[in-house]
């Protein structure tokens, strides 16, 4: 094959690929693919190698053959089915993080609720401490309160017995000084 015939062909195959990678919708692909294959079909009927026109013709009937009996809507009809069971999945996700959500609110509140009755119980128990706390210290106060002052009457009777030995005794002292 000439360089000039392989230049032409890869060219052409080129064209193809791009037609059919390039994103479009079906009807517009369709008829730009069939009017590739015209232009290659012409293109081809003027190379100058008669085998390679015929295999090229040949190749591009089936090519045009598979484009007519695409079907379009069958294809377009699987994707919709795909997006809906995309969306599908999506939404079933979405209400599982909505009930997980609502699970762990639930779950927050009951926790609040426990820690408000335990620190309730607690505060209750503190007071409750604090009252026989005080009440003990007035128990102890009031002990210590009468037994300062039994010490206190014993004290007193302490001093006046002293007292009046000391002056008995200074009274004997004066008698005898006195004698």
């Amino acid at each position: 094959m000439k360089k000039r015939n392989v230049f032409v062909l890869g060219a052409l195959l080129g064209a193809a690929a791009v037609a059919l990678l390039t994103p479009k919708s079906g009807k517009e692909m369709q008829k730009e693919l069939l009017q590739k294959v015209d232009d290659v079909q012409t293109k081809i009927k003027d190379l100058e190698v008669e085998d390679v026109k015929e295999a090229f013709v040949a190749k591009l009937d089936e090519i045009k053959e598979v484009v007519n009996n695409f079907d379009w809507e069958s294809s377009k009809a699987d994707l919709e089915v795909k997006v809906n069971d995309v969306k599908a999945k999506l939404n079933e996700m979405v209400q599982r993080l909505d009930e997980a959500k609502e699970t762990l609110k639930d779950q927050a509140e009951l926790v609040q609720d426990d820690l408000e009755e335990n620190f309730t119980i607690v505060i209750d128990a503190v007071k409750d401490n604090a009252k026989d706390l005080v009440d003990g210290v007035k128990t102890v106060v009031s002990s210590v309160s009468d037994d300062a002052k039994v010490v206190a009457s014993s004290v007193a009777e302490e001093v006046k017995n002293v007292a009046t030995d000391v002056v008995d005794i200074a009274t004997k002292t004066e008698e005898n000084q006195g004698e």
